[in-house]
């Protein structure tokens, strides 16, 4: 079987790092990825919001590239994991964990391509 993903998007928020017991750092960001389609002559807009979590290099990469409003391309492969709250409730996420990121544009870049 193969778990590939290959998503562009905008990162909607900072990466925020958290530190492992054991060293290195896990970094995690949500990414949002924009689809448009048409029917019936009208054109409609969603935005899927994809969580991001990476590991060692890709990690550090992430931390010091990936800002809130940077364009990315991320590849990885689908996690899922579950489990209960404090109060009980099971709660489930799937997330991409990355194994590269490229920053394609900064929100510095895209302000200064609209000026």
């Amino acid at each position: 079987m193969i778990n590939s993903v290959i998503l562009m998007g905008i990162a909607g928020t900072d990466p925020e790092v958290f530190k492992r017991e054991k060293g290195g750092d896990i970094v995690s960001f949500n990414l949002a990825c924009h689809e448009t389609w048409q029917s019936d002559g009208r054109v409609f807009e969603r935005t899927h919001w994809v969580r991001c979590v990476a590991f060692g290099r890709t990690a550090e990469h992430c931390s010091q590239k990936v800002s809130k409003g940077s364009r990315v391309v991320v590849q990885g492969s689908l996690s899922y994991s579950e489990w209960d709250d404090q109060r009980g409730t099971r709660q489930n996420r799937l997330e991409v964990r990355l194994q590269s990121v490229d920053v394609v544009s900064t929100p510095r870049i895209l302000h200064e391509q609209q000026a």
